[in-house]
């Protein structure tokens, strides 16, 4: 049951990343070049709890993995 877990953690956290990086860069529904402060916030609230999700299911740190969920 552990290991299910995981592969679905780093699944989801896989593909948040990758939905905010189609939306930031390759947006199909605006056409507009997102700013860089808009990519920033974007990364700092979306994609770096994701990454933080991808790494501590390789560490298994259970409290940090905990911190990024609520983040996230």
């Amino acid at each position: 049951m552990k290991e299910i877990s995981r592969v679905v953690g780093f699944i989801a956290g896989l593909i948040s990343m990758i939905i905010w990086g189609m939306f930031t860069f390759f947006n199909p529904y605006s056409s507009d070049f997102v700013g860089i402060g808009t990519a920033l916030l974007t990364f700092f609230l979306l994609a770096l709890p994701a990454l933080f999700i991808i790494i501590f299911i390789r560490v298994s740190n259970q409290f940090i993995m905990l911190i990024a969920v609520i983040l996230h």
